[in-house]
């Protein structure tokens, strides 16, 4: 055989029998959100990013930072929370804007961020919050017990565990925790 058919059965073979190795990128899906109301303090904007957000749309894959930031800023102040969460593998924060609420207290309102996690399929489960008011910032995660993956209630010693947060927001958050779990 003759160099010139070795070389050409080589190249053929080493044409046929390789594989291209490709990397994927995988962007994480993200949202941003923003809101305005007057109280107050003046025009208030809060800007909620989220990052590592669960979409039902798409399959999910982690790898990626999961994080949360609520910045409220006004005439008068700004005040960032971030939730960084540092386990994020196999933990991507579902977030829906329409569970975003509020409270006022003598015409400056607190707002409540409620957000968990995908992939939180158990029969325990963290519901997460972070609360802006009065130039303060509050991050709290509250444990539920469930049965079967649903029926989720309160787990956690709610006094003990909310004792940092201003009076005046402690009753209002409770009942809603109570009326929701």
């Amino acid at each position: 055989m003759t160099v010139f058919k070795k070389s050409f059965i080589i190249i053929i073979l080493s044409f046929i029998t390789s594989t291209t190795l490709a990397q994927e990128v995988m962007i994480p899906d993200t949202i941003t959100t923003t809101k305005t109301w007057i109280d107050k303090n003046g025009l208030n904007m809060l800007t909620i990013h989220v990052n590592a957000a669960c979409n039902p749309d798409t399959l999910p894959h982690d790898g990626h930072q999961t994080m949360i930031s609520a910045q409220l800023s006004n005439n008068l102040y700004k005040v960032k929370a971030v939730y960084d969460e540092p386990n994020y593998q196999m933990k991507m924060i579902y977030f829906d804007e329409s569970d975003i609420w509020y409270y006022d207290i003598n015409g400056v309102k607190a707002v409540f961020i409620p957000f968990d996690y995908c992939g939180n399929a158990d029969d325990d489960m963290v519901v997460s919050f972070i609360i802006l008011y009065n130039k303060q910032k509050y991050i709290y995660h509250i444990n539920l017990k469930g049965e079967d993956f649903a029926n989720y209630r309160l787990n956690d010693n709610l006094n003990k565990k909310l004792k940092k947060l201003p009076k005046e927001l402690q009753p209002e958050f409770v009942r809603y925790l109570k009326a929701k779990y």
